[in-house]
């Protein structure tokens, strides 16, 4: 319903342009999402939370799963190498270590969540 003779709107031209992200990447396997917080991209770090799992080894659970009992994910030894070094620690310490911890200190008993009672 416009007036006869009535010229339609414009047509905007939608062309794709690709996304490039020079940074860093998810350390995730078989991700390629941007890293966003302790080496993992935006999804998987909240995935990680919200099952209540340390991100630092969340990171070393393939995206897509393991393909069979012998799949297993490569440790970045020369990144632990360094950061133990830095920490005075062994590589071996850093894997167990929740994320920005020092080894050898026992971390804090997180509170349980509860749910609000149901509203009667």
């Amino acid at each position: 319903g416009g007036a006869a003779g009535a010229r339609p709107p414009p047509r905007s031209t939608i062309c794709a342009v690709p996304i490039v992200s020079t940074g860093p990447v998810c350390a995730r396997r078989d991700c390629s999402r941007p890293e966003w917080k302790d080496r993992l991209c935006a999804r998987s770090w909240r995935l990680a939370d919200r099952f209540g799992k340390d991100p630092g080894l969340f990171a070393y659970e393939p995206l897509d799963g393991y393909a069979d009992a012998r799949d297993a994910v490569a440790l970045p030894w020369e990144h632990l190498e360094r950061e133990a070094r830095g920490r005075g620690v062994a590589p071996a310490d850093l894997i167990g270590a929740p994320a920005g911890r020092s080894a050898g200190r026992r971390p804090r008993r997180a509170a349980l969540r509860r749910r609000p009672a149901p509203h009667r």
